[in-house]
């Protein structure tokens, strides 16, 4: 019975998924809320957008690359891909459009057509 179980994972093993392969892992950034904290909710679910304009250009001057979830197979085509999520869709995550368009064009040519504006 062994010699048969040695045989068939000595047959198997290049169909068994490797613990050795290196697998690539993208950052991927969750906001809630980019607005001032006023008293209301969980203060750790907001960022002021002073804050997030300096994150963003943290990422920027550090290479990062934002992609949106439609363009994921682009995260090869790219030195430091992150994505940059948002959740509830409240009004003022509309911050961060404006953001974007203020910093946009400091992005280079290949991150401009894959950001997320």
């Amino acid at each position: 019975m062994m010699k048969k179980t040695v045989m068939l994972l000595f047959f198997l093993f290049p169909f068994l998924p490797s613990m050795g392969i290196a697998q690539t892992k993208i950052p991927i950034l969750v906001y809630h809320s980019i607005e001032e904290f006023h008293g209301q909710g969980s203060k750790e679910l907001y960022v002021t957008p002073a804050n997030f304009e300096k994150q963003m250009i943290y990422l920027r001057d550090h290479g990062f690359t934002p992609l949106t979830f439609e363009r994921w197979q682009d995260i090869n085509k790219v030195k430091k891909p992150i994505f940059i999520t948002l959740d509830d869709g409240y009004k003022n995550n509309l911050r961060v459009f404006e953001i974007f368009q203020k910093i946009l064009y400091q992005f280079n040519p290949i991150q401009q057509h894959i950001l997320i504006w």
